[in-house]
């Protein structure tokens, strides 16, 4: 049998995630020289990693045949016993999912990530439409404002093996088994045909993404930017026309983002010219050095 982690190794570990030694994000740029830690698969590398979980290589599922779901108390997954539960709860709820998943099942849950693939609203408005869902197997954020109405975190249990984390941002997942995976008739590729089904149609327009901070480190989101007309030269300092159209060149080529978002606050440094000389330290050797902001970018 597999040794749990004890809740205490478990808190130390997500409170080292929040306060990474080696990431200071306010005020300098940390040059680190241990690269091993970068891990990804390039496109020439796929093919040689044969176990990838790929949607793209499952049947898809139609809602309107109801293949068999079970549904579990998600509660089980969302109870906060002790105030570091809930320290995490409000940290990630998705996180604090994997530590249940493993505080119930005995060991670390296997991750599905994905991004924009599915379209989400029509994989739960179907959810809903086909299947009587009980109200103890789900719960789900809502927000709303004076122009949209969205669900902003959206988590449901299948079975004490299988839960599906929806969020607002880029943390899509689905926890579950590698038994499972084994299996090509268990529940999670039922799960992961009726996504398919629900899948976004390739988009070759650009998309305009915003880069944010959350548990794991750095990700970015999906938005839409509604036209507006404004005068330029009225309302930003001069230059800006020809950064402007620098940026909407950037964003319009198809190879290359071409493209580098400052965000701050007011007299952080924003629009300070890109040959600013600037102080940098390693963390780990303490060595401090002069570089060029443009050498950064």
């Amino acid at each position: 049998m597999e040794k749990k982690l004890c809740d205490k190794e478990y808190f130390n570990f997500i409170d080292k995630l929040f306060n990474n030694e080696n990431m200071d994000i306010i005020g300098e740029f940390v040059l680190d020289d241990d690269d091993d830690y970068n891990f990804s698969l390039k496109e020439n590398d796929q093919e040689k990693c044969n176990i990838s979980l790929d949607i793209n290589k499952i049947t898809s599922v139609s809602f309107s045949d109801k293949p068999k779901l079970t549904f579990e108390d998600i509660t089980i997954f969302t109870k906060m016993e002790d105030p570091d539960e809930g320290y995490l709860n409000y940290a990630s709820e998705t996180d604090h999912a994997i530590y249940r998943f493993q505080l119930i099942n005995g060991y670390v849950p296997s991750l599905y990530k994905f991004d924009e693939i599915v379209n989400t609203n029509k994989f739960i408005n179907n959810l809903f439409k086909y299947y009587t869902v009980p109200h103890h197997s789900y719960v789900k954020s809502t927000y709303q404002d004076n122009t949209e109405l969205k669900n902003t975190h959206f988590m449901i249990a299948f079975s004490e093996k299988l839960v599906l984390c929806l969020s607002n941002g880029n943390e899509n997942m689905l926890l579950y088994s590698n038994l499972q995976e084994a299996d090509k008739n268990s529940m999670l590729y039922t799960v992961l045909g009726l996504m398919k089904s629900c899948k976004k149609p390739k988009v070759t327009k650009n998309k305009i993404y915003i880069v944010y901070r959350n548990s794991h480190g750095f990700d970015k989101m999906g938005f839409d930017i509604k036209k507006t007309k404004i005068d330029l030269d009225e309302n930003y300092n001069n230059g800006f026309v020809d950064m402007s159209n620098n940026i909407i060149e950037g964003l319009n080529s198809k190879n290359k983002t071409n493209l580098v978002i400052l965000s701050g606050e007011p007299g952080t440094g924003k629009c300070v010219s890109g040959n600013t000389k600037i102080t940098v330290r390693n963390k780990k050797t303490g060595k401090i050095e002069e570089k060029n902001i443009a050498d950064l970018m």
